[in-house]
């Protein structure tokens, strides 16, 4: 009797099921990160894949990704990648919900740079949002609840009883 292993090399046309991976489900705006794509037949066995084999898209514009799985984000938001199978369609996978944060809120001067209580300062800078929404803005660490005006590029806040000089942090949709 004769006895030997046989290698059987299964291909793109054996797929049965795709899965994407992801780095992480939060990136910042401008930041990029590559996605992972992996294939099994119908009996879960592991499928070889290249990106050759599939197409990549994104939903949501939150950005672009390219054929190799690099998602390069430049809207803030929330979207979806999904990856097919170029030799039948109708076999997809698609990711977890991925979200794109803003930009970090920067501070680029104050006016005026000190003041008593009761004085209206105006904080100049970008990415504070159009309007304050979930935004807040604190000295040291002290909320300052008086806001006067809220817009992408100039918050003006009334400091209140209880201030001390410090710290100004301005945390837009929780990123400070």
């Amino acid at each position: 009797a004769l006895s030997g292993t046989v290698s059987i090399l299964l291909t793109a046309t054996d797929i049965d099921t795709l899965a994407i991976s992801t780095e992480a489900l939060s990136m910042p705006h401008g930041g990029d990160q590559t996605l992972t794509v992996t294939a099994a037949d119908a009996s879960g066995n592991p499928v070889a894949i290249t990106a050759a084999d599939v197409d990549w898209s994104v939903t949501g514009s939150i950005g672009t990704i390219d054929a190799g799985g690099k998602l390069t984000a430049s809207t803030p938001g929330d979207g979806v990648v999904t990856v097919e199978l170029k030799v039948n369609t109708s076999i997809t996978a698609s990711s977890d919900t991925i979200t794109v944060l803003p930009p970090p809120a920067v501070i680029s001067s104050l006016s005026p740079t000190h003041g008593l209580v009761g004085t209206t300062v105006t904080i100049s800078g970008s990415n504070f949002g159009d309007t304050q929404g979930d935004s807040t803005l604190r000295l040291n660490n002290l909320p300052l609840t008086n806001i006067v005006s809220w817009s992408a590029g100039s918050i003006q806040a009334t400091i209140p009883v209880g201030s001390a000089s410090g710290k100004m942090v301005i945390t837009v949709e929780e990123q400070a």
